[in-house]
């Protein structure tokens, strides 16, 4: 189970940012560029191949020789960003899961007596 890490920044204000074209038509809860960042359209310069989702910044491209995709820290990454210079420190850090038995350290006891 991964946990959401709650960025200052969203990745339609770090398309901005970057000054990356869109498409014209844009789906509701994808962001379409015109280029791929990481394959520029390839050889033929395709168009429109490289979404990146709204909310929670998961990247992909199409184009069958790039097919790259990931997370928003990867895009972040890749822009040549620190992504734990956009980290929101506000709000409460998660909390950290439990392991081992939902009953502690403590075995349990049995109810019968062994004689």
């Amino acid at each position: 189970m991964s946990t959401r890490i709650p960025f200052t920044i969203t990745p339609a204000e770090l398309v901005q940012r970057q000054g990356w074209r869109l498409t014209r038509q844009q789906p509701r809860s994808w962001i379409c560029l015109r280029r791929c960042p990481f394959c520029d359209g390839g050889r033929h310069g395709d168009e429109g191949t490289f979404i990146i989702h709204r909310t929670d910044g998961n990247y992909s491209c199409s184009r069958a020789t790039c097919g790259k995709r990931g997370t928003f820290w990867g895009l972040l990454l890749h822009c040549e960003l620190d992504p734990r210079d956009f980290i929101d420190r506000t709000q409460a850090a998660p909390q950290e899961r439990r392991s081992g038995r939902p009953y502690g350290r403590q075995q349990r006891q049995s109810a019968y007596v062994y004689r």
